[in-house]
């Protein structure tokens, strides 16, 4: 058989260099922790079977979003300021971005990481507008705390 398996194997300057183990080799069935006994098709198997693993793991990781963080300064209004900056997370996925508080629950998305960023600081005026013009007593548990934590995140220039 042709040369089917590669080990990379540590020279003698700490780097990894390729080594090309031949099927019949009965070295690459003991790396594989194989008996000596056994075939080279056995190993082959068991590496299709690893690999075919392999696959599916990485196909799994690949559906899953980039997330990644940052930090909202302003909120693009003269009217409001925010007191300090605010952390945010940032998703993206193959051809949307969503940026989200997850403090408030709230979420702004786009096609660009800055479309989604100005959505949601629209969002998060939007929602402070309508807490701060409700009575506390009017609001469920969630929007009171949102009102509180508003409260303390934005001043206020009307």
């Amino acid at each position: 058989m042709a040369n089917l398996i590669r080990k990379i194997a540590p020279s003698s300057s700490n780097q990894t260099t390729p080594m090309i183990i031949s099927s019949n080799d009965s070295t690459a069935n003991r790396y594989l922790g194989f008996d000596a006994g056994e075939s080279s098709v056995s190993a082959l198997t068991y590496l299709n079977g690893e690999l075919h693993d392999l696959k599916k793991r990485v196909e799994k990781l690949e559906e899953r979003p980039l997330i990644y963080t940052t930090r909202l300064n302003d909120l693009l209004t003269e009217r409001y300021m925010l007191s300090h900056p605010v952390d945010i997370v940032i998703e993206k996925y193959d051809d949307e971005y969503i940026a989200k508080s997850t403090e408030l629950e709230i979420f702004g998305s786009g096609t660009t990481e800055s479309e989604s960023i100005i959505n949601l600081k629209k969002e998060i005026v939007h929602l402070y507008e309508d807490l701060v013009a409700s009575d506390v007593s009017e609001l469920g548990a969630l929007p009171a705390m949102w009102k509180r934590i508003l409260l303390k995140m934005i001043v206020s220039y009307k």
